[in-house]
């Protein structure tokens, strides 16, 4: 299809056609083929979306808003605000249309150009409740984890439980540390999606509560989140919360070795 174009619009360089295929937005339509309806993505697409009941739909719907490159089922059940159960009847119907895969057991993946074109389906109001029902499920499951990990500590108020999200409970500390390594880049993109949605309470809230798995990581993987979080704090009006993360900033730079950073981000949150 790709080839097809290039031989339709012969002064469309390939690099051109590399830039429309690398963003989001663009990627369907740059692959449209209107004189061969058979390889148009979006009529095939059409073809096993509308072979699925409203409810399966939904759900495929909202999947496109998965962040990160996989999901799980309780995340996609927080998603759909189903149970688990629910979720799994949901998700198979969707692998059966192939449009879902179950690339390891338990964690589901979509291939880019169909998660576009679900992106497409989904409408802005549905779209937003439903990242707003997984940041808060990631957000409390955190908590969860947290309290299992003996590190209990909750010094910024959060925003109660979404209707719809049941968050994880864990029985044992390697539980929780297992599942929040686990989950640790995905929780970043659900970050990142949610600041772009405007959801600035919800987004810096999660970036709060990331800071304990954080030491596991890399600080070059928590410092964005951190300036993301921080902004969306200091956005949202809130000082009192945007300097309890200025603090744990503060940590991640230090441990960069940006010490002079380090202090200035301490001090700030200590005036206020």
């Amino acid at each position: 299809v790709a080839a097809g174009r290039c031989s339709r619009y012969p002064d469309l360089s390939l690099t051109d056609l590399v830039a429309e295929l690398d963003g989001e937005t663009s990627r369907l339509a740059a692959l449209e083929a209107p004189l061969d309806p058979i390889s148009d993505l979006r009529a095939v697409f059409s073809w096993s979306y509308d072979s699925l009941d409203e409810e399966s739909r939904r759900a495929f719907r909202l999947l496109g808003l998965r962040p990160g490159h996989e999901i799980g089922m309780p995340a996609m059940a927080a998603l759909f605000a189903v149970d688990i159960a629910a979720a799994r009847r949901l998700v198979d119907k969707l692998v059966d249309a192939n449009l879902v895969r179950e690339h390891r057991p338990g964690r589901f993946v979509l291939h880019d150009l169909i998660r576009d074109y679900a992106l497409e389906m989904g409408s802005e109001k549905e779209s937003g409740e439903a990242l707003l029902r997984l940041v808060s499920w990631y957000t409390h499951s955190l908590v969860a984890a947290s309290e299992a990990d003996g590190r209990s500590f909750r010094l910024m108020s959060l925003d109660p439980v979404v209707d719809g999200v049941t968050p994880l409970s864990f029985a044992t500390s390697p539980q929780a540390r297992a599942w929040g390594d686990r989950e640790w880049l995905t929780m970043g993109s659900a970050v990142r999606l949610a600041v772009r949605a405007g959801l600035l309470g919800p987004a810096y809230q999660l970036v709060n509560k990331m800071f304990s798995l954080s030491m596991r990581h890399p600080p070059a993987e928590t410092v964005p989140l951190q300036e993301l979080g921080l902004d969306a704090a200091l956005r949202a009006g809130q000082h009192v919360d945007a300097a309890y993360i200025r603090n744990q900033f503060g940590i991640s730079r230090a441990r960069v070795g940006d010490l002079a950073g380090a202090i200035s981000e301490f001090r700030g949150a200590a005036e206020v």
